[in-house]
């Protein structure tokens, strides 16, 4: 593993109750047709790749939102209050990077996933270049 993570439980949540919901929302795994944003990390979503695809209705207004399959994994595993879309990376900051763990990694499926979260944590950490 990384210099400096150590192994235990993690035992951190992201997100968190804001109080707004949104009155309808439903998540589908889709296949983009044509390039997509991700609202997380900003990456491309090519054509062919699965994503998650969100469609809420929030103080009468309907709205979309696009999410890789490995941030939509990083924040299903780590939101323990309902998961909010579009700061999640900055949150993953504040709480969970300073506590970052190998139980953390753990709690991730895929390698994908794991992989993206150390790479990130280890730019956090300014191990990388």
């Amino acid at each position: 593993m990384s210099e400096g993570l150590e192994a235990g439980d993690c035992g951190v949540c992201i997100g968190g109750d804001t109080g707004e919901y949104c009155t309808v929302s439903d998540s589908k795994i889709v296949k983009a047709r044509k390039p997509h944003t991700c609202e997380e990390c900003n990456g491309v979503i090519k054509p062919g790749d699965q994503y998650e695809r969100t469609s809420m209705l929030y103080e009468g207004e309907w709205s979309r939102t696009n999410v890789c399959l490995i941030c939509a994994e990083i924040g299903n595993v780590f939101s323990c209050d309902g998961r909010q879309i579009g700061n999640m990376w900055e949150d993953i900051c504040e709480n969970l990077f300073p506590a970052m763990t190998t139980g953390c990694l753990a709690r991730l499926k895929t390698a994908a996933a794991k992989e993206y979260l150390v790479r990130k944590w280890q730019n956090w950490k300014g191990l990388q270049a």
